[in-house]
């Protein structure tokens, strides 16, 4: 038996985000004969996927009294590939709907205080900017050997508002 490659070939599209849902070399045919011949490895990926699917951390939220400062969009991937915080691109094994939430105006302003209804006010010499927040979210993967292991995937998780100081205040000042 001639063992496939274990390096994903990426699309163009892919190349800016952490998941692939397109990946033209993806091991089909090896990882379903690694869980159909495993029943351990299929109990630990249904464990640790939450059962079928996960749709924990993709959730509208519809509650009317709180105010959306940063929004975000919810986009569904069923990966085939994720790349881990260093940069590497894996090979996810049973691919499983993910759930990343995207900023939609990251590095706007969440704060404007030249406004009478914005929804928060930062102290004179602080800045409010939407900013991507990260999830770490563990995945079963293939290693280069094609071994699954797990990997943990940084997944955009929703968009915070990320209150910096503009410039160094004076030392008199404190």
């Amino acid at each position: 038996m001639v063992l496939p490659s274990f390096e994903p070939e990426i699309p163009e599209h892919c190349q800016n985000h952490n998941l692939c849902d397109e990946v033209p070399n993806y091991p089909h045919e090896y990882i379903d004969r690694l869980l159909e011949n495993n029943a351990t490895v299929r109990s630990a990926l249904f464990l640790m996927t939450g059962g079928y699917g996960d749709a924990r951390g993709c959730k509208a939220n519809k509650d009317p009294v709180k105010v959306e400062v940063c929004p975000s969009r919810m986009h569904w991937v069923e990966a085939k590939a994720g790349r881990d915080a260093s940069g590497r691109w894996y090979f996810l094994v049973g691919a499983q709907p993910l759930c990343e939430e995207l900023c939609i105006m990251p590095d706007s302003p969440c704060a404007r205080p030249e406004k009478k209804n914005s929804p928060i006010a930062v102290a004179h010499g602080y800045r409010a900017t939407c900013k991507q927040n990260f999830i770490d979210k563990p995945q079963a993967a293939l290693n280069r050997n094609g071994a699954m292991i797990i990997l943990h995937l940084p997944i955009k998780g929703g968009c915070c508002c990320h209150v910096t100081q503009k410039s160094p205040m004076p030392y008199w000042y404190s």
